[in-house]
């Protein structure tokens, strides 16, 4: 049986299921891990991983579907509940320039405690530069504005 929907709208039970599990904010592939204890291994059938996608074809009985479905509503929350967009003038550094830098410095682990919902853009350098920086301080900004300083034009890195 193919459940859509709520498993916790049908009652416990032993009888074997399937549901797609898809986490909005946490990664399928670390959720994946940590919840195979909750699983029952007599089964035969492990969880499928969807990656690209971010999603788990997960088959046990439904009060073990249940319980995934509880702990991933637990779980699933964004780091930073209190995000808010800001503006940061660059008065040097091209936006771009310092979104390369912010990707290579915020890539491995770090980018995993940011999240999923962290991106980072930068517009044509024709306008001005709106990159989406995330929760980078803006102390970092500036140290990275300095060290960028050619005396060009001022642009705008946008943090969200």
């Amino acid at each position: 049986m193919f459940i859509d929907g709520p498993v916790s709208d049908l009652p416990p039970s032993g009888q074997i299921a399937t549901k797609l599990f898809k986490p909005e904010f946490l990664r399928v592939s670390e959720f994946l891990p940590q919840i195979s204890a909750l699983l029952n291994p007599g089964l035969g059938a492990a969880p499928v991983l969807f990656e690209k996608s971010n999603t788990a074809l997960v088959t046990d009985s439904i009060s073990n579907l249940q319980r995934v479905e509880r702990l991933l509503q637990e779980l699933d929350h964004p780091i930073l509940e209190h995000n808010a967009t800001k503006f940061y003038s660059l008065h040097a550094a091209k936006a771009s320039d310092v979104v390369n830098q912010l990707r290579t410095l915020l890539a491995g682990p770090l980018q995993m405690q940011l999240g999923a919902a962290t991106t980072y853009q930068a517009d044509d350098p024709h306008q001005p530069d709106h990159p989406d920086l995330g929760p980078a301080p803006a102390g970092f900004l500036r140290r990275l504005d300095r060290q960028a300083r050619r005396g060009g034009p001022a642009q705008h890195a946008q943090r969200g």
